[in-house]
């Protein structure tokens, strides 16, 4: 049984003796609250003061269950002389006026039992009220959370309010109602009722929230328990499977992954803003899980691969990206450029690469043979300064100088030093300074200005010879004289006879026709004898002393007769015996005139007839 008491003072005026002449006195009136909480069959013992039966008096509820809780009171007893009227059988007044004590005593306590009992009496002239709450005690019922579905899901959006409301039919004594998050407590009250607001983030998604109430009355506290499904935009994580630089030439590769709800239905990346991979999902596809991820391979690394990479990820909330920056640490490309003054020639030697931190070692000079010559030692900037004046010979600082620098970050070759070079060549120091640079794009369009330049001039200079000679007497200097035979076909029936005049045989000539010809060129004549024949083209053969070891002449009584009856001539018509002659003008400038020229027989290809029959 559990009670607590409440204490008040007022001040009020009241009838004294209504049955005779009225009066009224006013007192000062002390008053005080007890509640109590019966459990069902308890005795129950309610203590007041008393000293007679006018002085002090017990009232009570009328004792049945519909009006309990009435706050209109039946007089039970004044002083330890009960109501005759009173119907209530477990309610029993007993007490002694000389001890000042009337007690109200309720023996096997039921629900029709409760309400408020009050004691009255004066003391000292002042009126005192002691009011009792009795009440059964009864358990919790009836808890229930609002607005959830089947199975007890409540839907929200990341960002967004969401309102739970649990009800509950309170027991008695009365119970706190308390909203507990994954078995922390976030909210609590004593009314039937109680809300609680929160705006959910995507960490929400998938808890639980339990809304329950404790009473001694019951063996298991009075639950319900809700699901969270929270629906939120892409969380994105990327990881990468390299920590530390990244050097030019390994692979490496970023994987972003994805965690929402529901699960996202593209993804991409993309490389200082252009996208370089993709997926979306496909129509016919449904998702599973919460989860996604997309990996870029990098194989291999080139430093225009540094700069800032961003995944991409979208659902039906919202689009999300995140961000990881590369930077692709690289050897350095090493470019030398030198100033020439009157006193000396300065040189710099220029990297590229990254980090910038460069270590210059010692220049070297080499030959133009790329034989080592010295070392030099230049500034800790990568500089060299040459004092021309100072040098004994004009080309005493010619040659190749090489610039050796390093910024810690190996090659493809494994080689941490990068060099660059420049060739210098002796030059007029008395000009005024100049600046040279060892481009490779200059050396090469040098190389290709140059082969273009000389292309053009050969050309020219062919078209204007061929011109030159299309206007000469094509000539065959006397070094380059020949025989040309042709093959001669032994199945013709005759032999053509040579009555054809020089100029048809000029015209047969498989090769460049002849322009001009001497005008005492004699055309070779037909003759029917075999002997003239001979003895003329013997004749014209031996004539002149262009050769070696010329012909000797041939005796025709000396030739063997053929044992045929009948012998052509073996004159060919294709066959021109040119005289001596000096040409006006030398064809070629190489090749000096002669002041007399023997002739010279060329055989041209022409099929022969047979004459022998």
């Amino acid at each position: 049984m559990d009670h607590k008491i409440e204490t008040q003072f007022d001040f009020d005026c009241f009838d004294i003796n209504p049955s005779k002449v009225p009066r009224t006195k006013c007192y000062a009136i002390f008053r005080e609250n007890t509640t109590i909480f019966v459990d069902k069959c308890d005795t129950v013992v309610l203590n007041c003061t008393c000293f007679s039966a006018d002085e002090s008096s017990w009232k009570g509820p009328r004792g049945t269950p519909s009006m309990s809780n009435e706050t209109i009171l039946i007089a039970y007893a004044n002083g330890l002389q009960i109501n005759p009227n009173l119907k209530i059988t477990n309610v029993v007044i007993y007490g002694n006026y000389t001890l000042g004590m009337c007690h109200l005593k309720i023996t096997n306590f039921l629900t029709t039992n409760d309400g408020f009992y009050e004691c009255s009496y004066f003391l000292s002239g002042n009126l005192h009220i002691h009011r009792f709450n009795l009440f059964s005690k009864r358990p919790p019922t009836n808890l229930k959370i609002m607005k959830t579905s089947e199975n007890n899901i409540v839907y929200g959006k990341e960002r967004v309010l969401i309102e739970l409301k649990c009800t509950v039919k309170t027991g008695i004594p009365a119970t706190a109602l308390i909203w507990s998050k994954e078995g922390l407590a976030v909210s609590n009250g004593s009314d039937e009722t109680l809300l609680y607001q929160f705006t959910p983030t995507r960490f929400d998604h998938l808890r639980s929230m339990t809304c329950y109430t404790k009473s001694d009355l019951l063996t298991n506290s009075l639950s319900q328990t809700i699901n969270l499904n929270i629906q939120y935009r892409p969380r994105l994580t990327i990881s990468r499977s390299r920590n530390g630089s990244i050097i030019e030439g390994e692979s490496f590769k970023l994987c972003c992954f994805s965690n929402s709800n529901p699960t996202v239905h593209s993804m991409a990346w993309y490389q200082n803003n252009y996208e370089v991979f993709s997926w979306k999902q496909s129509p016919t596809t449904k998702s599973e899980g919460l989860n996604k991820y997309i990996c870029l391979p990098i194989y291999p690394v080139y430093r225009n691969s540094t700069g800032n990479y961003t995944c991409f990820a979208e659902n039906t909330i919202a689009k999300s990206n995140s961000l990881i920056a590369i930077n692709v640490i690289y050897p350095p490309d090493v470019k030398v450029t030198y100033t020439i003054s009157e006193q000396s020639i300065s040189l710099h030697c220029i990297p590229n690469g990254k980090p910038e931190n460069y270590i210059f070692y010692d220049w070297q000079h080499k030959s133009e043979f790329n034989e080592h010559i010295r070392y030099i030692h230049g500034t800790r900037e990568g500089k060299l300064i040459i004092k021309t004046h100072q040098s004994k010979t004009t080309n005493e600082v010619d040659g190749i100088y090489v610039c050796n620098v390093s910024n810690g970050v190996p090659n493809l070759k494994g080689n941490v030093s990068q060099e660059g070079q420049i060739f210098i060549k002796s030059h007029d120091f008395s000009k005024k300074p100049q600046m040279h640079c060892n481009s490779g794009w200059k050396i090469v369009g040098i190389l290709f200005g140059g082969i273009l330049i000389i292309s053009i001039c050969l050309n020219i200079y062919c078209l204007l010879k061929r011109k030159s000679l299309s206007r000469m007497v094509p000539e065959i200097p006397l070094e380059m004289q020949y025989d040309e035979i042709g093959n001669i076909n032994d199945n013709q029936a005759s032999i053509l006879a040579l009555s054809n005049s020089v100029q048809e045989a000029v015209t047969s000539v498989d090769g460049p026709s002849v322009e001009e010809t001497d005008s005492h060129s004699t055309p070779l004549e037909h003759n029917g004898s075999s002997d003239n024949s001979v003895q003329s083209l013997s004749t014209s053969l031996l004539s002149g002393d262009g050769y070696e070891h010329p012909y000797q002449s041939i005796d025709p009584a000396d030739i063997e007769i053929h044992p045929y009856s009948t012998v052509g001539s073996y004159l060919y018509q294709n066959t021109i015996i040119f005289p001596r002659r000096r040409s006006s003008r030398n064809p070629n400038p190489f090749i000096p005139n002669e002041e007399k020229r023997v002739p010279w027989l060329v055989i041209y290809k022409k099929t022969c007839v047979n004459a022998w029959t």
